[in-house]
């Protein structure tokens, strides 16, 4: 039971480490279906989206060391926070420009160029290195 219980919270940790690539993850999504109101022929499953993105987690580089260490193993928290910050940027890096490029095999030329300025706002948007009631008003 106490196993389980440390098992649990273990889980629930390494989760929480995680969020800033659901976030990455929710963005992309949204900015893939919003295309359809661009036009109704852009419709994307989240069947395939959700394929492209467990391919991107496996195919994402490594951040250096193996990540199957435990943090209590890793004598430096620093690194553990480093090869985890690393890891996040490769998977969102990676998802990010997969996402793209499978996206815009199925756009219209005149559509690639909007898509990708759709992705940069709402990724910079994210970051807080742009607002979004200055861009309404441009």
């Amino acid at each position: 039971m106490q196993a389980a219980e440390q098992t649990e919270k273990d889980i629930d940790l390494t989760r929480a480490e995680y969020v800033p690539v659901a976030v990455n993850t929710q963005i992309l999504f949204f900015c893939v279906s919003d295309l359809a109101n661009v036009d109704p022929m852009y419709q994307y499953s989240l069947e395939w989206f959700t394929n492209i993105f467990l391919t991107s987690i496996q195919s994402a580089p490594r951040a250096g060391i193996n990540l199957n260490i435990s943090k209590d193993k890793i004598d430096n928290k620093f690194l553990y926070l480093d090869v985890l910050e690393k890891r996040i940027k490769n998977i969102n890096e990676y998802f990010t420009f997969s996402l793209y490029c499978n996206v815009c095999r199925s756009l219209f030329e005149k559509h690639k160029l909007l898509f990708a300025f759709l992705l940069t706002v709402r990724i910079l948007v994210e970051q807080k290195k742009i607002q979004m009631v200055r861009l309404i008003f441009i």
